[in-house]
């Protein structure tokens, strides 16, 4: 009953997804196969997104609370109020960064833009 306890120990010290300790790993001479592992995350692709914070947010997350914010707007919202509603240090810095968020999710045919305003398209309900 140590052996799976001890393999338990030994993963969560030496052989860890985000970053294994090859070098200090028995295993590592041809019987371990976590190190093509590592190749794949150093070469795995960031998503869009920015930081906030110390944190960073995938765009993906802003464009959830996007589509839940105005799903609850019906008379829509401008930019301007949508950036206050989801990003918690909204500056007009963040305008464009917004807007293409914004142009992403009409060319998704998610909400529309009606002059100033953005809005949810009920149709996709």
């Amino acid at each position: 009953a140590q052996w799976p306890a001890a393999l338990m120990d030994f993963g969560s010290v030496v052989c860890t997804k985000r970053s294994p300790k090859c070098v200090q790993c028995p295993l590592s001479q041809g019987i371990c196969r976590s190190a093509f592992r590592v190749k794949e995350l150093k070469n795995r692709r960031r998503e869009p997104g920015r930081l906030v914070g110390s944190r960073f947010i995938p765009n993906r997350i802003f464009r959830g609370k996007v589509v839940e914010l105005l799903r609850d707007h019906p008379q829509g919202l401008t930019l301007e109020r949508i950036g206050r509603e989801v990003c918690i240090d909204w500056s007009r810095k963040q305008q464009a960064w917004l807007r293409d968020i914004l142009r992403g999710l009409c060319r998704d045919f998610l909400i529309h833009n009606r002059g100033k305003k953005y809005s949810f398209d009920h149709r996709h309900r």
